[in-house]
């Protein structure tokens, strides 16, 4: 019966940190960001287009800089799709500290555009007879984890199922 006792305890007691401290355990996902980009100089002034990337979070530990593979980018300029596939140069997310700060993605053909190179939030552009530059900014998509929805409920519930095996137990 010590066992049960130690394993209704320490079930209880992760619950209660979970909602206690905000802190949840968190799994390995793709995460999904949105952007929006606005060329701001040459003859594409006022051109503006949105995107996704994203990325593979298990990648990621949460301290300092890190530069993490883009596991897909998509978006359209001008009526031409781009993608990672069509990367010439860079495709990385560049997350400081846990928060994605920056991309890099660079398209030479046929249309030449690169985002971050510049510095974050920077795009530069260049073909079809004229040169600029831009900012992008972005946003993150808000899809919950499985953990946020669940895992407080699955806890409490194993902890009331540990709780009632134990009474069972002790009435035998």
């Amino acid at each position: 019966m010590g066992i049960i006792k130690k394993i209704l305890a320490i079930t209880a007691s992760i619950t209660l940190s979970y909602v206690v401290t905000g802190v949840r355990p968190t799994q390995a996902a793709i995460v999904t960001y949105d952007f929006d980009a606005s060329l701001n100089t040459g003859a594409l002034q006022g051109t503006k287009f949105p995107g996704t990337f994203s990325y593979d979070n298990s990648e990621q530990t949460g301290i300092g800089q890190e530069f993490i593979s883009l596991k897909t980018l998509d978006f359209s300029l001008l009526g031409t799709t781009f993608t990672k596939a069509d990367l010439s140069q860079g495709g990385q997310v560049i997350i400081n500290n846990g928060n994605v700060e920056d991309f890099t993605a660079a398209f030479f053909s046929p249309f030449n555009i690169a985002f971050g190179f510049g510095g974050p939030g920077i795009i530069g552009y260049s073909g079809l007879g004229t040169s600029g530059e831009g900012v992008y900014t972005i946003r993150a998509e808000t899809v919950p984890e499985p953990t946020d929805i669940y895992g407080g409920p699955i806890a409490l519930g194993f902890g009331w199922l540990m709780k009632r095996k134990l009474k069972a137990l002790k009435a035998d």
